[in-house]
């Protein structure tokens, strides 16, 4: 399958070693991930099981997944009220 849809899930250090190389990756200009294919859709139509889930604000200039050089499905993205995130917006990612 493509980019993003795996079979186990990692560990949450797992996970966040995965966002900090990403953003590594990022910062640096070198992401890994090629653009939106057809194969990759169709890939992601029989499972979608994401690693990590981003908290972003409603005017985030650059969608997370670009930030931490995920895939299409690699990340649940979530986007909260301004200017902070409350307690109840994080309450459907747990």
């Amino acid at each position: 399958m493509g980019p993003g849809v795996e079979s186990a899930r990692p560990s949450a250090d797992e996970a966040l070693g995965r966002l900090i190389e990403g953003y590594e990756r990022f910062v640096r200009g070198a992401g890994l991930r090629e653009p939106f294919r057809t194969k990759t859709l169709a890939a992601l139509r029989s499972a979608r099981r994401p690693y990590a889930t981003a908290l972003r604000c409603g005017d985030s200039r650059v969608p997370p997944g670009r930030v931490f050089d995920a895939g299409v499905g690699e990340l649940c993205d979530s986007l909260t009220r301004c200017p902070d995130a409350a307690e109840e917006d994080g309450a459907s990612c747990r």
